[in-house]
């Protein structure tokens, strides 16, 4: 039999080869301790070196998990949403958003996270506005006129870029031009 193979699946083979996925928290221990002399203790350089060690592997896997769930976020505002670890297709939610009236889009939903935000913006969810109250649609939200550089500023927010139908309180007014204005498109002050 050759030396290779009299070796117990996982034992130290060498400097830098020993294969810790598999292994207890026992044998780990084993092996770090095994790296020691045989003298040290707690106190001794080599123990105090071993300690320091860990505590900057600590970090360093702190750090690596930072950046990992850093090109998750940055993922998920391109590709969709990571819920729980599973990365939900932008496509879905969006649709799943466009059952959730959009006062809780922008009150609610924007501030769950940055991928949230992104999504409670799309400009699919935001093709129909309604300045009408949700729980009074029979009674004026607006009682006041509306300047035309407040629509236009609102209008103006790319989750506009999709918008067809612009309702607005029967009370609010809009000059003739400003109406004009923003069913060419032409939104500037």
């Amino acid at each position: 039999m050759s030396s290779s193979s009299k070796r117990k699946k996982g034992a130290a083979v060498g400097p830098g080869s020993f294969k810790i996925a598999n292994q207890t928290v026992e044998v780990v221990t084993n092996h770090l301790l095994s790296m020691l002399p045989a003298d040290a203790g707690l106190t001794s350089k080599p123990a105090a070196k071993l300690l320091k060690a860990v505590t900057l592997l600590t970090s360093k896997l702190r750090s690596r998990d930072s950046d990992q769930q850093v090109a998750m976020e940055r993922a998920s505002l391109q590709d969709g949403v990571v819920l729980n670890g599973v990365l939900i297709p932008r496509e879905l939610m969006t649709h799943v958003l466009s059952f959730v009236p959009q006062s809780t889009l922008a009150m609610t939903v924007a501030f769950v996270s940055k991928a949230f935000v992104s999504l409670s913006r799309d400009p699919l969810l935001w093709r129909s506005v309604s300045a009408l109250s949700e729980t009074e649609e029979n009674k004026p939200a607006l009682s006041k006129k509306i300047s035309m550089t407040t629509v236009t500023s609102v209008l103006q927010r790319p989750q506009f870029a999709m918008l067809q139908e612009l309702t607005l309180s029967k009370n609010a007014t809009l000059s003739a031009r400003a109406a004009k204005q923003i069913a060419k498109g032409e939104m500037s002050c």
